[in-house]
């Protein structure tokens, strides 16, 4: 009745009045679809709503007024799904309209189950809409890397491009916030944390195997890593760092140690990821701490341009030391160890406490390796040095023993202080050497008198 009693005037779709031109046809249909849609809703029938209704609102050329009304009620989740022929409908209207964005915000409030998965998919992906691309792949298909692998696909091809930097920009930093979800166990983008503990733990490791894989397919990138490499260098490498020691700290993901055996290769390697599948009863296996410590070495530290940057070292250096104290990476590139070294022993103050530096030392350090240091940097060398004459005289039980260590740094400190201008600071050498003593007294409650008597000898001639 109320299609029949539609305002119609010469032209059909217009009414003129003396001041405007108001379209009184399509606010009667606006207000009948809000009476339908709103009474279908409350009363659940939206089998006639999305039946009969809408067909008579099709027939008449006003289903545009239709979808416009469906719109808030989806945003509100007053609606969670749409019936396939109104959700093609829906996504063309919009289409049409140049507003995409509209139907990306939909689909983030609708049940994934009840769309077309197809039709959807390849929309989101002509049109990067990959919020909602990464929320149909993980909600529909249990699969949260595939949609990680089409955005860094993407990212790869316009990267060249000039007019396009600041869209790879914005795509690699929604992927890094998107990594960053999953190894959290939060659904994206809504931050609602993941009930199913034992896939979260499964989540985690499939994404460190996906960013480390060495071998991506179609690509050829001689130092390997492609994906890390992309979202470094182009994206905010200080952000994939966090990423990266985020999932290291991760307690419930054990990562083998490198004197361990090797646990496979990476079965990401030359594959998409979609033809790989994991399940309860077939868990990934997380990379070891040599295959970690290598991609991460060889996308931040091997990279000339990537080491330039300050905020990079400092973060590279800062993550390394601190799972080298732990002794999760025990076999550091020797061309990467003498920034970590000098970062754990930062002079005057160090950043690790003295037996976190030990351990580090442990870890990091050898005899060839220390000499190299020595000779080639004197301030590091004497720093590596210090640390590892207080290191014996912080085990060492023999006051002789401790004594002839902390006096041979000493004597090497006072050698090269008029030498270096950032060595030769009175009050620097004065305040190491009180520290030298101090630590022999804590120890052993006294100071043997011939190194005090080198101290005062030496200090004399300044």
């Amino acid at each position: 009745l109320a299609v029949d009693n539609a305002p119609v005037n010469s032209n059909n779709t217009i009414n003129k009045t003396s001041s405007s031109l108001v379209d009184l046809a399509k606010s009667h249909f606006q207000m009948l679809a809000g009476v339908c849609v709103e009474f279908c809703v409350e009363t659940k029938r939206l089998d006639v709503l999305f039946s009969e209704i809408f067909a008579a609102f099709d027939s008449l050329d006003r289903a545009d007024v239709f979808l416009d009304v469906l719109e808030p009620y989806v945003l509100s989740r007053k609606l969670s799904s749409l019936a396939p022929q109104v959700m093609a409908k829906f996504v063309a209207h919009f289409e049409a309209r140049g507003a995409l964005v509209a139907v990306e915000r939909s689909i983030l409030k609708l049940e994934v189950t009840g769309l077309d998965f197809n039709m959807i998919t390849s929309l989101l992906k002509t049109h990067r809409l990959y919020t909602a691309l990464f929320r149909v792949f993980s909600c529909g298909l249990d699969d949260f890397v595939t949609p990680l692998e089409i955005l860094l696909s993407d990212a790869r091809r316009l990267v060249s491009v000039k007019e396009e930097q600041q869209a790879v920009r914005y795509m690699l930093d929604k992927a890094i916030l998107y990594v960053r979800y999953c190894l959290d166990g939060l659904s994206f983008p809504s931050g609602e944390i993941m009930d199913d503990e034992q896939r979260v733990f499964r989540l985690r490791i499939e994404i460190v195997l996906f960013l480390l894989q060495q071998n991506v397919l179609d690509i050829n990138c001689d130092n390997g890593f492609a994906h890390l490499r992309l979202l470094a260098k182009h994206g905010d490498g200080v952000a994939v760092l966090d990423l990266l020691t985020v999932a290291l700290r991760d307690k419930d993901v054990c990562y083998p140690l490198d004197d361990e055996e090797e646990v496979g290769l990476n079965p990401y390697d030359g594959r998409r990821a979609q033809e790989i599948s994991f399940s309860a009863n077939n868990l990934p296996k997380a990379p070891t701490a040599r295959t970690y410590l290598r991609a991460t070495a060889s996308v931040f530290h091997d990279d000339t341009e990537m080491w330039k940057t300050h905020a990079i070292q400092e973060r590279m250096v800062e993550f390394v030391a601190g799972f080298a104290v732990a002794k999760i990476f025990r076999s550091v590139p020797r061309p990467l160890r003498v920034a970590v070294i000098e970062h754990i022993i930062r002079f005057p103050k160090p950043a690790l406490s003295l037996p976190e530096v030990l351990r580090a030392l442990e870890a990091l350090s050898d005899v060839a390796y220390l000499l190299d240091v020595a000779s080639a940097r004197p301030r590091a060398g004497l720093e590596i040095q210090r640390f590892e004459a207080e290191a014996l005289a912080y085990r060492s039980e023999d006051i002789d023993v401790a004594a002839q260590a902390l006096a041979s740094t000493l004597q090497r400190y006072l050698t090269l202080a008029p030498e270096d201008e950032a060595l030769a600071e009175f009050e620097d050498m004065f305040t190491f050497s009180l520290g030298l003593f101090s630590n022999l007294l804590t120890k052993f409650a006294v100071v043997p008198e011939a190194l005090a008597s080198a101290w005062f000898q030496r200090l004399s001639e300044f």
